[in-house]
């Protein structure tokens, strides 16, 4: 068997908010080649508004209870409507996350348009943005190619009852 309640390997831990509705932590109970138990451990926090994950971590060895290491956090910041406006990874700049999102609202064509940094602390080289018809369905992709220039793909023309007519 891979596990039993009360050992040390196969397992996982997880811990609940006081309310109950969020992971804020899980351990992986596991053990390494010579059959010594260690633990890997992730967290997570919320923010109030939208109830949506702020802060993620990556898996991190414990020893005494205790990471080894710092945790590396990859976290998320929203707009007052609950949008994600960027996300930013551990080797990320404070003030220059990896992806940042903006939104476009318009009739017949909104946009959700998403820059992202091909190094960590570099520009925003890499954009593309996702379009919606007025019912809220994504319609096609746009690929930035130069200034002006865009790959399109994905592209559905759809009747009322949202079957794709053509693509």
């Amino acid at each position: 068997p891979l596990g039993s309640p009360d050992g040390t390997t196969h397992r996982t831990v997880t811990t609940y908010s006081e309310d109950g509705l969020h992971v804020i932590q899980r351990d992986k109970l596991l053990e390494d080649p010579s059959g010594q138990p260690y633990r890997l451990r992730q967290s997570f926090t919320y923010e109030a508004r939208f109830d949506q994950t702020e802060t993620a971590s990556y898996w991190g060895v414990v020893s005494d209870g205790s990471l080894i290491d710092p945790p590396r956090v990859t976290r998320y910041e929203f707009d007052e409507f609950g949008r994600m406006l960027s996300q930013a990874h551990p080797d990320d700049p404070e003030d220059m996350p990896s992806d940042v999102f903006s939104y476009e609202l318009d009739s017949p064509v909104s946009k959700v348009i998403a820059r992202r940094r091909s190094e960590a602390g570099g520009p925003l080289d890499i954009e593309s943005h996702l379009c919606f018809d007025g019912r809220g369905r994504a319609f096609q992709t746009r690929s930035k190619l130069d200034d002006g220039r865009y790959y399109v793909s994905g592209f559905v023309v759809r009747n009322v009852q949202s079957q794709a007519l053509r693509y």
